[in-house]
């Protein structure tokens, strides 16, 4: 049989477009109870085709019972047949509505008591799938942080986490508001730099820095500066001596005396400080670091001082323009390396990803204590909130109307309830035919 071009035109088509746009979730819902109904009907109609069947054996039989007396046990078995198909049908409609559409007591079960039930439910899973018992015995099996890394540990999903915080980082900056944030900034970078005691700070900075003479290394770099200023200053030296000498001084060579023992004295004097450890100038210096530290830890003149100085600087307007701006600065900067191929916030979180799966695969104990932590969140959570999940459930069950209830729960179990009637039917017969036997022995 030929095809029709339209037909594999849309075959061919078909395979083309994204699995999400064939089969969206909320079809595939529908599709899914679509089929269930379809099948509650089907065995729904060949449970009641039954029992028309074993009606119509019944009237065949009865009639023709007198000419053929064995008819009489076909007539016992379609008649016990018709009883437990109606019983098993009552039983089951039941469940859902009133049977005949007639209030009888006991009936429409489920929609009778749909509140009852929802809280039934909630009490049931708090019981028994919310308890640390049964979430520890599932959990404690699996290696959750184990498998977390093997999954990050797949280029195409680091690459994939990757993309989805960097698309998010911007959806984050835009929703700030920038006049909100700059004047946080402004407030409470100035607020925590006047809580500050600087000069306290300062002196224990100082500490530290002094710690083990290492300030001496800042002296020589110092020394060294100075030498090289004064190699430097030579020559305007001299040409100052020789400038400020009378013409005797100067006839009789004085000036280059006095620059030379000039120079010979600095240099000599600057060698020596540079090379002796202990010499006096460098234990002056010492002296001298150490008292302003002291000063600065426990003079209140320093202090005032000092928080005057700062004071003065925040309230520089070139201050606080940086404060306000640094905000745009730092979202333009964030903002422009996100678009830039070689993000460097992007390499970043490569590095983070790549760093803790190696570190969790690698280690076992990291990848236990992990776990620990994970299970032990999980249970405290479940643990602290279990009454509220339970009442949740209830809840939803309550929200929801009685047709619908009963329309769901019969959807999920309804195929297998027409088993009853279907069993019901066969083996009602069987017992009536087994009691009309045992009647006619008797």
């Amino acid at each position: 049989m030929k095809e029709k071009p339209w037909r594999s035109h849309v075959v061919q088509n078909r395979d083309t477009i994204p699995y999400e746009k064939r089969f969206p979730p909320e079809k595939m819902m529908v599709t899914d109870d679509f089929f269930k109904e379809a099948s509650l009907r089907k065995m729904r109609r060949f449970a009641s085709l039954l029992l028309l069947l074993m009606c119509s054996v019944f009237l065949g039989a009865h009639f023709y019972e007198q000419t053929y007396r064995w008819l009489s046990y076909v007539r016992a078995f379609a008649e016990a047949a018709i009883v437990g198909a109606l019983a098993d049908w009552f039983a089951v409609t039941a469940l859902f509505r009133h049977p005949f559409g007639l209030p009888l007591p006991h009936t429409a079960i489920i929609p009778t008591n749909k509140d009852r039930i929802g809280a039934s439910l909630g009490n049931f899973v708090q019981k028994n799938f919310l308890t640390p018992e049964a979430i520890k015995e599932k959990l404690q099996a699996i290696d959750i942080a184990g498998k977390a890394a093997q999954w990050l540990s797949k280029p195409e999903n680091a690459e994939l986490i990757t993309t989805e915080v960097l698309s998010f980082i911007p959806k984050v900056l835009d929703a700030l508001n920038d006049d909100d944030v700059k004047r946080f900034i402004k407030t409470n970078a100035a607020s925590a730099i006047r809580t500050l005691n600087l000069a306290s700070f300062t002196g224990e900075f100082l500490t530290l820095l002094t710690s083990h003479h290492k300030h001496q290394v800042l002296f020589d770099q110092a020394m060294k500066f100075i030498a090289d200023l004064f190699d430097k200053y030579k020559p305007e030296l001299h040409h100052k001596i020789k400038k400020e000498s009378n013409l005797v001084f100067f006839l009789l060579g004085g000036d280059t005396i006095l620059y030379n023992k000039i120079v010979t004295a600095v240099g000599k004097t600057l060698e020596q400080i540079t090379s002796d450890p202990e010499h006096g100038f460098r234990r002056k210096f010492d002296e001298a670091t150490e008292n302003f530290i002291n000063e600065l830890r426990s003079s209140p003149e320093y202090r005032d001082k000092i928080e005057e100085l700062r004071e003065d600087i925040l309230q520089n307007p070139a201050v606080a323009r940086y404060l306000e701006n640094v905000w745009s600065d730092v979202k333009a900067s964030v903002l422009d390396d996100i678009k830039n191929p070689k993000s460097v916030v992007s390499a970043r979180l490569k590095e983070a990803i790549n760093a803790v799966y190696t570190k969790i695969l690698a280690d076992t104990r990291v990848r236990e204590k992990i776990n620990e932590w994970i299970l032990t969140g999980i249970i405290n959570s479940a643990s602290k909130h279990r009454n509220e999940i339970s009442k949740m459930i209830a809840a939803r069950v309550k929200k929801w109307d009685t047709e619908t209830m009963s329309r769901k729960l019969e959807l999920e179990v309804g195929k297998d309830l027409q088993y009853i009637r279907i069993n019901g039917t066969v083996i009602g017969g069987c017992i009536g035919l087994l009691m009309h036997s045992i009647s006619l022995i008797f």
